[in-house]
């Protein structure tokens, strides 16, 4: 009856964060993004593609200033593409759009939250305080908030392959 995706995450590749965007964007069914601890760079992305951002006590969410593979910040081509991108996710959800270029661009102020020359990064209360997320004690406390505290639930894990991959796709490992 919905979907609830778990974020626990320091990002990762964009390309593949656009494709859970698009995959989200598509479903016919509610997407519920769940910040368990962070959802960083391309997983603040993804948070901001769900209909609505649930967050634990002491989670956070933003610092999504793309970085190449040695970590250093990407071209302002690919940060212009990853601003725009969050700017339309937060549009599309009725949500401030500056806030969420703030999150990816240091340059942007935004009085009372963020000034020039610090990447926004928000705890759970500064998200709820401009609208961002909702706070939640827990996973089952969010399910019973959108109506499923009583739904059959089907949870996905990371098999080895799929840790394979990661580890021979992470940024410190791929060049080698």
């Amino acid at each position: 009856r919905a979907m609830v995706l778990e974020l626990s995450t320091n990002g990762g590749r964009i390309d593949a964060a656009q494709e859970i965007i698009h995959s989200v964007r598509e479903t016919d069914l509610p997407v519920y993004a769940y910040v368990n601890r962070h959802a960083l760079s391309a997983g603040a992305m993804i948070a901001l593609a769900a209909d609505r951002i649930y967050m634990r006590d002491g989670a956070i969410l933003g610092a999504a200033t793309p970085v190449d593979g040695t970590g250093e910040k990407a071209s302002e081509k690919v940060v212009s593409v990853m601003r725009s991108q969050m700017r339309t996710l937060a549009q599309e959800r009725g949500l401030d759009p500056r806030i969420a270029e703030a999150m990816v661009d240091e340059d942007i102020e935004i009085e009372g939250v963020v000034e020039a020359g610090k990447l926004l990064t928000l705890t759970t209360d500064e998200a709820v305080s401009v609208g961002y997320a909702r706070e939640v004690q827990d996973l089952n406390a969010l399910l019973a908030e959108v109506g499923l505290g009583s739904a059959a639930i089907a949870t996905t894990e990371v098999n080895w392959a799929e840790n394979v991959v990661r580890f021979l796709t992470h940024p410190m490992v791929a060049p080698l």
